[in-house]
């Protein structure tokens, strides 16, 4: 009795072994590998030149905001800018100058017009006495024509009687037509003076005495003529400024984009890469730092395929770090077929198995407290591995045993008793 009481004693200490030792891959899915990791930013020089502020060093915490790294273009890029604001000078200077030509040339035409209203004015005042003159002219002209015609017509009387010749009949109506000839000319001459003085107008400059209204009028239609080129010449020239102000603002924003290069920090981190010392040189493209994003923290756990619809988005898992005592709950946040390339490159980690027919699955961390000591030294445990456990979404045999642990009031053996290190109850052991 005793013997068959030690049997079944050792028989159930073997089962509460085996158990213990099986529960864990019966009850969850274990992870094979799995490692801490976050996104990196990279930082490329834009343009060959020299560092003018190197970053902080390795492990520093960047602050949102905070210049990173200060960058010096090495070659001159304000050729182009210079050339364009001496032709903006230059157009400057023109433009001021025409503008006074304008000036100048308007003054000239102004005076032009005084000259020329202060003649006709005098001219206009001239013909005054010279029309009262012609017209006294003609007046007298016309009485020597009237006395003529009277004498005529008293010598034909006379010589019809037979008192006098007719030689003298003949002088008498010679002595007439002289004076109807002398009245058409004093009329003429009266006509001319009258056209003179309609013509002082200040528009045809007509002077039949002398040449001055038309040397005013010659260099009135001058001046006119090269004002309006000037003006033409003006327009375009104002318009090529205009232009080249609009150049010059943007060859100066792209000269301040190309000389200086001052990257900052989108969002706090950790510097995981530093740049060079202070005076260093750096080519087009080259990276000069990485800044670690411990704001998007994750963990990277490869899993065999098959497993692969047992864990969808949603899942707990419990993740206990290597080295650590503690452990703490956390959820998928997607996953990726063993057909999924990741970008490594832009990554600070990668596992240290890849199993070609497992798959990835990503479980989100949350954002690291950079105020830690520990978490700034550490680089936010990126790097790290990690065991985690995710919850069995099937019935297993084991899950009816540990349900009927739990009804008749016993302790179940595939479920561990917490200690005191762990924040949540684990779904499996060990």
């Amino acid at each position: 009795m005793p013997i068959t009481l030690l049997r079944v004693l050792i028989a159930t200490i073997l089962l509460v072994v085996v158990g213990f030792t099986v529960a864990p891959y019966a009850t969850s899915y274990v992870s094979t590998s799995a490692v801490v990791n976050a996104p990196l930013i990279n930082i490329s020089a834009p343009f060959s030149g020299i560092i003018a502020q190197p970053t902080k060093p390795v492990s520093a915490i960047v602050e949102t905001g905070e210049t990173l790294i200060e960058l010096k273009n090495s070659r001159s890029q304000r050729g182009t800018l210079q050339n364009a604001q001496t032709r903006l000078g230059s157009l400057n200077g023109e433009i001021v100058g025409m503008e006074k030509q304008m000036r100048d040339l308007a003054s000239l035409r102004a005076n032009l017009i005084d000259r020329r209203d202060a003649l006709v004015a005098a001219r206009t005042a001239w013909f005054v006495p010279r029309l009262e003159e012609a017209k006294a002219n003609i007046s007298r002209a016309n009485t020597a024509v009237l006395k003529a015609q009277r004498n005529m017509q008293r010598i034909e009387q006379l010589v019809k009687s037979g008192s006098t010749t007719q030689t003298v009949a003949l002088d008498a109506e010679t002595e007439l037509s002289a004076a109807q000839a002398d009245l058409a000319q004093q009329q003429a001459a009266f006509n001319q003076l009258q056209i003179e003085r309609d013509t002082l107008d200040g528009e045809m400059g007509i002077d039949l005495t002398a040449n001055g209204f038309e040397q005013i009028e010659y260099r009135l239609n001058e001046i006119d003529v090269r004002l309006a080129d000037i003006n033409a010449q003006l327009l375009e020239r104002q318009a090529q400024r205009a232009g080249l102000k609009n150049q010059i603002s943007t060859l100066s924003i792209e000269a301040m984009r190309q000389e200086r290069f001052s990257p900052k920090v989108t969002t706090s981190g950790i510097i995981w890469e530093a740049s060079a010392r202070e005076g260093a040189t750096v080519a087009v493209g080259e990276n000069v730092a990485k800044v670690l994003d411990c704001s998007r923290r994750f963990l990277e756990v490869q899993l065999p395929e098959r497993h692969f619809e047992n864990i969808p988005t949603g899942t707990t898992a419990t993740v206990q770090l290597k080295g650590s005592t503690e452990r703490f709950t956390a959820q998928v946040l997607a996953a990726y077929g063993s057909g999924a390339r990741p970008n490594r490159d832009m990554q600070a980690a990668s596992p240290r198995i890849e199993t070609n027919d497992g798959f990835r699955v990503i479980v989100g961390l949350g954002e690291a407290d950079l105020n830690d000591a520990m978490a700034a030294g550490s680089f936010c445990d990126v790097g790290r591995t990690a065991d985690v456990r995710f919850e069995l979404h099937q019935d297993s045999l084991l899950s009816r045993i540990s349900r009927l642990f739990e009804g008749l009031g016993g302790h179940d053996p595939t479920s561990p008793a917490l200690t005191s290190g762990e924040k949540t109850a684990p779904i499996a052991t060990e």
